[in-house]
């Protein structure tokens, strides 16, 4: 049935959109009215047709589209779940699953922890928590989290639009992993059938991967602003920071290296530090300022505590340049996302009120606005505000132009007239750069290739010389000339082919550039990997030589052997103190003939470790009646037994030295060849550390040779010597690696204008750490006593006998109450408040007493506040040449150019626009003296309120040497100044010079407005150093009649209407030049081109 005229025709709406009609949704409202709009259309034909079979058989056709339609728009559950999925926050729904599965992974984390703990789970008896729950409980926990981690994976794999997308995806195993644990230990029990004492280890390391459930938040979270915001600073402080952090690790391995050394380890039970890696380890401590206290340094030892001072202040120094970047990076990063944030929201009311209005306008008149390119709209916007900022200027000089001609002469209002001047510059300025912007885009609208200018006459194979050709031509054969021999004159195609039959670089060539000029050639390249890689693994290999787990201790081992040589060589030289050092004839008696420390083949009774010489299972005598000095003999780390190390590399780290210093000397053998100039390379910094740091190689093997021994170079500190020192030199290789980073000129730049403000500081705070270390002391001495003596305080006898059965009788010792003073002098007063400055706290010195701890607090404060001053310091200049260094690369990378908008091609375009003609880029050239022109009425301007007793001073100084009253005639000069430099920023940067007392002269171009143009020009610099004027050369300008002042201001007022006309006449031509420009599909046009060709055909 047709609906009658006078009925409503029912308009077909969806019920999910009459659920949702109250609230907006993006994107919703397009399908619905098209949908509407087409079945009042088709029931409206059906109500005008006559036939109703055919009619009722279209609608029926018409409904089914719908249904499809419908069915589109909506999608199915799996398009809904997906959507969900991938877009949690955006509906309610998907904000309950996203909300839910992290308060699943959150919930889940805790029964992990739980499970650690000693608790029935664990089995074993009297557990520390029973409270806990049992293993059966902590099973059914994770059964309940797996299953619904499961769960969601299932969803997400059912849901995928793409299966092979979904598993090459990340997450995908993230979830994946997460989830294994569970059916692994079901496989293993229902499938292969293993016990629990089976399956046990293997367990312990599948539950690690339920680890992988709690990396789940880092992408369920990706959305969120502050993991943006996180994402971004990670991204651009990556750069400065890698710098910083691998300068922070050599500056760490070097102090850890330094140490190491000064640290030695005499005494097994009680040694600091171990190894390199171990120094390492407490420097990066100290340097982060967490300060465990697991690690110290002997007090006693002055070059170890005051390495540790140094590490302590330089350290920290030197973590404030990276902290500076993040902390700026990050604040920087929040800034610009709040502003996008509120800019974003402030497009979206803008686009949400202007789509209303095109809504309007597409239902009225049809605009084409899809068909306009972006570039075409961004331009012509630029064009509009050039217009509007040019017709606001045009008003402000007009009534700048009403003021009267009286008010100007007898100073009337002057303040205002001279503020409105100051509003005329700052507005002239806009105008100006707001038409540089508008050129500037113009730019792309030009032809990609201009036709050449084929000369008359000629033929393309007898085109004229460029002037290049000709200069470089006649040079050639001015030098043939003068050496007298071969022909005088040689065109550039034959040198051309000269040049192609040139012989080949010569190797040396060719090795420099490869070895100077890496980064040119795919050779260099490699051969600049290989040697980033070969000083890596030489600085690993030297740090794990001093390592125990790589070598064999015990006393017949033969680092032991080289330790007691090293003592008897030094101390052992008297046989009635040191015994041991000697050779043993029986059990009781002792020659004077010194042991033979020779390899592990020496067998006879004159050998260390045979008969009964120490080292040997039958030695008679203890150690400590061996040596005179047992601290240091008895008690070797290489000496003691039951040490299983990892592998025994002890006399094998000869292969990997040997190829290292291979290698080197190679590298320096070759650069030494290639180099253009051999002197200087050889008075060069990097040759000297580069042969230091292959010495030690040569050094030992010499030596090796020398004393007929096999040539050792595992490292033990231990009665230093020149030759066992001597391979600290092998750390200056790591100073070779600063040359692969380009950056690491911005850490010397810092260091270079920090030091010396760094310098009052740093020597304050050396003066505040003595200062409060002797008030520390003073604090907490206690009091002096003497053991086994009665010590009297406040009338009692604090000396018990727990305290003075360790120490001898008289031995001074001091008391703090019923304790032993750990503060016993200024030394360690002194380390105390190093350690509080700079806030470490090892833990090892602290105070006891209320006052000392009262007055520690303050210390605290005080150096927290304090050391802010250096490091804020160092960071921000840190920060600063690093800020330059990038501006300094991107200039050399765009050859410091401002960045020319890419052409565009009409024909490679989907939307056309407009390509200037010749005469349209002629027109635009010529439209360009607006500068000028503005240039000219702002002088002209500036010289109307000249004649006004009250004028603006822009850049003039008064000479006020002869007035007594100079003071006042200054202020009333300078009070209104530019807010930037005078009116001659007005020019272009070519023309911006020192500018200063500007002459009008004739351009004898050809310009839009003819001849007779004029233009600015400078004629005196005060740019740099304002013109001086007296008071007399003021009084005499002033001196002037009011007829000369008033045809002075009409002509000026004449030249400023002039120039007025002139800025409308350039808008009247911008404006044609916009018109070819502006092009857009018109469908109506091709249509009619359409029916013009077959009308034609």
């Amino acid at each position: 049935m047709v609906a009658p005229d006078d009925e409503v025709v029912p308009v077909y709406t969806s019920k999910r959109h009459s659920r949702r009609q109250s609230r907006p949704r993006r994107g919703s409202h397009a399908i619905t009215d098209i949908v509407n709009t087409a079945m009042e259309n088709e029931l409206a034909s059906l109500a005008q047709s006559t036939d109703m079979t055919p009619q009722i058989d279209k609608l029926a056709t018409f409904q089914a589209r719908i249904r499809e339609m419908d069915a589109a728009r909506r999608g199915g559950w799996r398009r809904r779940v997906r959507k969900v999925l991938k877009n949690p926050l955006a509906t309610r729904r998907g904000q309950f699953y996203h909300y839910g599965m992290l308060a699943t992974i959150i919930c889940n984390f805790f029964p992990m922890m739980l499970e650690t703990l000693d608790g029935p789970a664990n089995g074993g008896t009297s557990p520390a928590y029973p409270f806990l729950p049992s293993s059966t409980v902590y099973y059914a926990m994770d059964v309940f989290f797996t299953a619904i981690f499961a769960l969601d994976l299932g969803l997400k794999l059912v849901t995928a639009k793409h299966q092979r997308k979904f598993w090459r995806r990340l997450d995908t195993w993230i979830d994946v992993l997460g989830i294994l644990p569970l059916f692994g230990t079901s496989f293993m029990y229902f499938v292969l059938g293993w016990g629990q004492p089976r399956r046990k280890n293997v367990e312990g390391y599948l539950k690690l991967l339920r680890l992988f459930r709690i990396i789940r938040v880092t992408y369920m979270l990706q959305h969120v602003d502050g993991i943006k915001v996180l994402k971004t600073t990670f991204v651009e402080c990556l750069p400065p920071l890698r710098i910083t952090l691998f300068f922070l690790g050599v500056f760490v391995m070097v102090f850890a290296t330094m140490l190491f050394y000064a640290e030695p380890c005499y005494d097994a039970s009680a040694c600091p530090f171990t190894d390199i890696f171990n120094a390492g380890y407490f420097a990066m401590v100290t340097v982060t300022t967490v300060g465990y206290g697991d690690q110290l340094p002997n007090l006693d030892n002055i070059i170890a505590v005051l390495l540790c001072a140094s590490i302590m202040i330089i350290g920290a120094l030197y973590l404030a340049m990276p902290l500076a970047i993040i902390g700026l990076k990050y604040e920087l990063t929040w800034l610009r996302f709040e502003i996008k944030q509120t800019s974003k929201s402030r497009m979206l009311t803008r686009a949400r009120s202007t789509m209303r209005s095109l809504r309007h306008l597409m239902t009225t008149t049809g605009l084409p606005s899809d068909a306009i390119h972006p570039t075409v709209h961004r331009v012509y916007i630029e064009f509009l505000g050039f217009t509007k900022e040019a017709l606001q200027l045009e008003t402000m000089i007009s009534a700048y132009m009403a003021i009267p001609p009286k008010e100007i002469f007898a100073g009337v209002n002057h303040r205002d007239h001279n503020e409105a001047l100051e509003r005329l510059h700052v507005a002239c300025k806009h105008v100006i750069v707001t038409y540089q912007k508008f050129t500037h885009d113009m730019r792309a609208f030009e032809p990609v290739q201009l036709p050449p200018a084929e000369p008359r006459g000629r033929t393309q194979d007898h085109r004229p010389s460029s002037l290049t050709s000709k200069a470089s031509d006649a040079l050639f054969r001015a030098k043939r000339a003068i050496q007298g021999g071969g022909p005088a004159y040689a065109p550039s195609s034959t040198r051309q082919e000269d040049a192609e039959r040139r012989p080949p670089p010569s190797l040396r060539r060719r090795l420099r550039r490869i070895l100077e000029r890496s980064s040119e050639s795919t050779a260099g390249q490699i051969v600049h990997r290989l040697v980033f890689g070969m000083v890596v693994s030489s600085v690993l290999v030297f740090y794990a030589e001093t390592m125990p787990e790589f070598q064999a201790f015990g006393p017949a081992s033969l680092l032991c052997r080289r330790g007691i040589q090293a003592y008897c060589s030094r101390y052992g030289s008297n046989v009635g103190t040191d015994p041991g050092c000697f050779v043993w004839l029986n059990a009781t008696t002792v020659s004077s003939t010194p042991l033979s420390f020779g390899d592990d083949s020496c067998t006879s009774d004159g050998c260390f470790g045979s008969g009964y010489n120490f080292g040997s299972t039958t030695t008679p005598r203890d150690c400590s009646t061996l040596f005179s000095r047992p601290s240091k003999s008895c008690k070797l780390r290489q000496c003691q037994p039951d040490h299983v190390p990892i592998a025994d590399m002890t006399t094998a780290w000869i292969v990997p030295e040997t190829l290292f210093a291979a290698f080197f000397t190679l590298e320096l053998a070759l650069r030494l060849y290639a180099t253009k100039r051999r002197s200087l390379f050889l008075q060069s910094t990097g040759t000297w550390l580069n042969v230091g740091a292959i010495v030690p190689y040569y050094v030992e093997v010499l030596a090796s040779i020398t004393d007929g021994r096999d040539p050792l170079f595992a490292i033990l500190p231990t009665f230093p010597t020149l030759l066992t020192i001597l391979p600290v030199l092998k750390m200056l290789r790591v100073l070779k690696l600063g040359q692969h980073f380009k950056a690491s000129v911005v850490l010397s730049r810092t260091a270079i204008l920090a030091y010396r403000r760094l310098l009052i500081p740093l020597f304050f705070l050396f003066l505040g750490c003595v200062s409060a270390g002797a008030i520390f002391f003073e604090i907490e001495r206690g009091t002096q006593c003497r053991a086994h003596v009665p010590c009297p305080w406040w009338g009692r006898d604090i000396m018990t006998v727990d305290l003075s059965k360790s120490f001898p009788w008289g031995k001074r010792i001091q008391v703090q109450v019923d304790k032993l003073t750990i503060i016993t002098d200024m030394w360690r007063s002194t380390w105390l408040s190093i350690a509080t400055f700079t806030t470490v706290g090892y833990g090892d010195m602290k105070p006891r007493t209320p006052f000392g701890r009262l007055f520690d607090i303050c210390a605290m404060i005080f150096g927290s506040c304090y050391t802010a001053m250096p490091l804020s310091l160092i960071g921000g200049q840190f920060y600063s040449c690093y800020e330059q260094f990038l501006k300094k690369q991107k200039q050399s990378q765009s050859g410091r150019e401002a960045p020319q908008p890419k052409p565009i091609d009409p024909l490679h375009h989907k939307r056309p626009v407009g390509v200037l003609d010749l005469e349209a880029i002629d027109m635009l050239k010529k439209c360009s003296v607006v500068v000028l022109l503005l240039d000219e009425m702002m002088q002209n301007m500036v010289k109307i309120n000249q004649l006004s007793p009250h004028p603006v001073a822009f850049g003039t100084i008064v000479r006020t040497s002869q007035s007594p009253h100079g003071h006042k005639l200054e202020h009333q000069l300078s009070m209104y100044q530019p807010p930037s430099r005078d009116l001659a920023s007005h020019r272009p940067p070519e023309r911006n010079t020192e500018t200063g007392v500007l002459r009008r002269v004739s351009n004898s171009s050809n310009s839009l407005f003819g001849k007779s143009q004029h233009r600015v020009e400078p004629r005196e610099s005060v740019v740099s150093r304002p013109r001086v004027l007296d008071v007399k050369e003021l009084k005499e300008s002033d001196e002037h009649t009011d007829d000369d002042k008033m045809q002075r201001l009409t002509h000026l007022r004449g030249l400023i209407q002039t120039a007025s006309t002139h800025m409308t006449t350039i808008l009247l031509q911008l404006t044609r030049v916009m018109e070819q420009v502006m092009v857009y599909d018109d469908p109506g046009d091709d249509d009619d081109l359409d029916d013009n060709d077959s009308n034609g055909g």
